[in-house]
């Protein structure tokens, strides 16, 4: 978790628009943070409505819980870079995303990423988001 940043020129994201949404190099910003939460949140409704169709018809299943799976991997991966970009943007190793696992911890974390400002010089994980 704690590699330099592989986004822009000098190795940070830039932004709400990053060259890789799934590395847990560099850092984001809380307007990114919230894009990322609220965006998967959508796309978890959004998906997860038609999969749950399917698995209601017969033979439609297994699919639906191949298909289920491949969407809570790639939404779980997604919402880990984004919480270890976030912590990188605090100043913080990205491992106190690790502390997201703990029930009590979650709404602390939620309000510590959500609400309060990243570094504004560049840190060790790279320089600010624009």
């Amino acid at each position: 978790f704690g590699r330099r940043a592989a986004g822009g020129q000098d190795g940070s994201s830039t932004g709400l628009v990053e060259k890789n949404l799934w590395s847990f190099d560099g850092r984001i910003g809380r307007e990114g943070f919230w894009v990322r939460i609220i965006g998967s949140s959508l796309l978890s409704i959004i998906a997860g409505f038609p999969i749950t169709l399917l698995g209601s018809i017969p033979l439609g299943g297994p699919f639906a819980l191949l298909l289920l799976g491949a969407l809570s991997f790639f939404l779980a991966w997604f919402m880990l870079a984004t919480h270890v970009k976030r912590w990188h943007d605090l100043g913080f190793s990205g491992s106190m995303a690790l502390l997201n696992f703990t029930v009590l911890f979650i709404p602390i974390a939620l309000v510590w990423l959500g609400f309060l400002k990243g570094t504004e010089k560049p840190n060790r994980y790279g320089a600010g988001p624009a």
